[in-house]
């Protein structure tokens, strides 16, 4: 369950949810993953609560998601984007 505000977003959260589940890696992952193709981003910080999160996240590393998952990230058009920020949540 969504908290209301952020709600609209949720049909696009499912779409990342299918192309996670399709790789076999958590949401999380997948986002990592999708961070860490992308040349224009220099550094990525990261936070665990658990050795189990840092192995995971050393295993995306290690482990690159496909340049047609990106694609498929890539053409999610969420047209509220204004929701795609923390603050206006």
């Amino acid at each position: 369950n969504l908290p209301l505000k952020i709600r609209p977003l949720g049909s696009y959260l499912k779409v990342l949810h299918k192309l996670a589940d399709e790789i076999n890696v958590s949401i999380e992952q997948l986002a990592l993953g999708y961070v860490l193709q992308h040349s224009e981003i220099d550094n990525v910080i990261i936070g665990v609560d658990t050795m189990d999160q840092l192995k995971h996240n050393i295993e995306m590393i290690e482990n690159k998601i496909s340049e047609d998952i990106v694609k498929k990230i890539d053409k999610i058009n969420v047209k509220e984007t204004m929701l795609l920020y923390p603050k206006n949540w």
